[in-house]
């Protein structure tokens, strides 16, 4: 905490209406400023002190606090300059254009400030942002270190500044972290995948079911995904040997957990009533399609 920002005679909160800071009555001007030291000093309750909310505005204030902008996953802004302050008619609000860097990239922004008569502080009305976060309605993430639910919204608010996105500790899935700025309207979303070191057991799951696929002597087996080809005339049963076991991958698609071939397999028939030396009647190429069906942290392959 910088010396001269020690100006707070009382600090409350005021319920669900939002955050009430009594003291010295203060310009928006001055407010911004301080609002900005305290995101750089990472005080939350400081940065709180100097917003407001309407009353009945339900806000979801999970990353505003200490362990979001004290943690090192956090960019604070920095280089501010205020561009232009547009005060209203009725000297209760006012606008102000500003700018500022994250990172090294720079930002315009527009703060609303208000107060309730003449003589009160000024403070800026909500002053945090939207920070996009697709990937939350699918998955939980930890957004500079705090678990932020799985959720319908893709978005979640924050101070102004850079948050690197994480997706929450999962038994299946993992990804890259990205950096999201706040305010930006679209942000990289995490690129789940199968965590590595569950790759070995999908695969040997999808095998397992393709041997037993195998195994069986029906010309085209209900539930596997060898087709006959049309120009070969098959024998009642036949005899199939896997030569070549598709490759498989994970596709996540909003929290449905689909595997697909990422190259196909490849599968010889023979006639069993023509002998074991006898070449192959037909050489088909098949792939996998399925999903997983997830239990705490087991997964089974479910094929379609």
């Amino acid at each position: 905490m910088r010396p001269w920002m020690v100006v707070v005679v009382v600090v409350a909160f005021c319920g669900v209406g939002g955050w009430l800071a009594f003291r010295d009555p203060l310009t928006p001007e001055q407010v911004v400023y301080r609002y900005f030291e305290a995101l750089a000093d990472r005080d939350a309750d400081e940065a709180r002190s100097y917003l407001v909310r309407h009353p009945d505005e339900d806000v979801e204030t999970v990353l505003l606090d200490d362990d979001t902008v004290e943690h090192e996953d956090y960019t604070p802004p920095d280089h501010l300059e205020i561009e232009e302050l547009v005060p209203g008619e009725s000297g209760l609000v006012a606008t102000m254009q500003v700018t500022y860097r994250v990172a090294g990239a720079t930002y315009n922004r527009e703060f609303r400030f208000t107060r309730d008569y003449p003589q009160q502080s000024w403070r800026i009305y909500r002053g945090w942002f939207s920070l996009p976060a697709n990937t939350r309605t699918a998955y939980p993430l930890m957004i500079a270190g705090t678990l932020v639910p799985k959720s319908d919204f893709g978005q979640v608010v924050a101070f102004p500044g850079a948050y690197v996105v994480r997706v929450a500790r999962n038994p299946i899935v993992e990804a890259s972290p990205v950096t999201v700025v706040a305010g930006t309207g679209e942000a990289p979303a995490l690129q789940l995948r199968l965590r590595g070191d569950r790759q070995p057991e999908l695969e040997r799951q999808v095998r397992a079911h393709l041997d037993g696929c195998a195994a069986r002597p029906d010309p085209e087996p209900i539930g596997c995904p060898f087709d006959r080809l049309p120009d070969v005339d098959y024998p009642p049963t036949v005899q199939r040997r896997i030569v070549t076991y598709p490759s498989v991958e994970l596709l996540l698609d909003d929290g449905d957990m689909l595997v697909v071939s990422g190259s196909p397999g490849r599968a010889e028939v023979r006639d069993p009533a023509a002998g074991k030396s006898s070449p192959p009647i037909a050489e088909e190429q098949f792939a996998v399609i399925g999903s997983l069906r997830v239990d705490g942290e087991r997964f089974t392959y479910v094929p379609e």
